[in-house]
């Protein structure tokens, strides 16, 4: 039998929960985009307490499961909204267990009673579109970066 599903928020103090993440965000994304480990490990740290930038970390049994971020801005592109649901990654054996979804409803819990009204966020055209879509993610609009097709999408927090 599983454990039981657990969601919190990444704290400073949290060192080996902060490096085991930033072991995930560098492997998934970090490397491709010209970050090293200990860059990505750096920007952890600094990153794991500010208001609109946060992480949410949901481990199982002591086991890290999966990962989101909230960030002020997760498009260069886009300056005037904020905030962004970012780096949702689940680990490959925790997949299609629900886990995702505990994840984004525990980000936008933490969002609305920050003051926030919406959120925000942008995934290549395809099967996460419709994924978000269910949710009640809403598409606003969509460009195009390194020869693939993006949607900017928005939930609304009421």
């Amino acid at each position: 039998m599983k454990g039981d599903l657990v969601v919190r928020r990444l704290r400073p103090l949290d060192e080996a929960d902060i490096r085991e993440v930033a072991t995930c965000l560098s492997r998934e994304w970090g490397l491709a985009l010209g970050y090293t480990p200990d860059e990505t490990l750096d920007w952890c740290q600094s990153a794991a307490g500010t208001q609109y930038l946060f992480f949410l970390f949901a481990h199982r049994d002591s086991a890290m499961v999966g990962i989101v971020m909230v960030v002020d801005n997760d498009l260069e592109i886009e300056t005037d909204r904020t905030p962004w649901l970012s780096a949702l990654y689940i680990t490959p054996g925790h997949r299609g267990q629900g886990i995702a979804h505990h994840l984004i409803d525990a980000a936008q819990d933490f969002v609305r009673n920050a003051g926030g009204t919406e959120l925000y966020l942008y995934a290549a055209k395809g099967r996460l579109i419709t994924f978000y879509g269910e949710l009640g993610w809403q598409p606003l609009e969509t460009f195009v970066q390194n020869a693939t097709d993006f949607v900017i999408m928005r939930k609304p927090l009421g």
